[in-house]
């Protein structure tokens, strides 16, 4: 098993539910993610009427659009 180390930079979701490794609810799928998506307010408005979304970090929306799209989740 490896590791990777990871510090979080809390600007959008400053809550400890908003880490920085966030999970699918099936635990398959796992995202670390540092940076900013600047329209994830609009693709979270999409995700919420199918999905579960328990914190308001743009991290969960990238994951969520991964497991529904994958590569086509992030447009050129």
């Amino acid at each position: 098993m490896g590791w990777l180390g990871h510090r979080r930079l809390s600007i959008i979701d400053t809550r400890d539910v908003a880490i920085a490794d966030v999970w699918d609810d099936e635990k398959r799928y796992c995202i670390v993610f540092n940076g900013e998506i600047f329209n994830y307010a609009s693709w979270r408005a999409e995700l919420e009427a199918g999905s579960n979304l328990f914190t308001q970090s743009d991290t969960e929306v990238l994951l969520k659009l991964y497991i529904q799209q994958k590569e086509n989740c992030l447009p050129n």
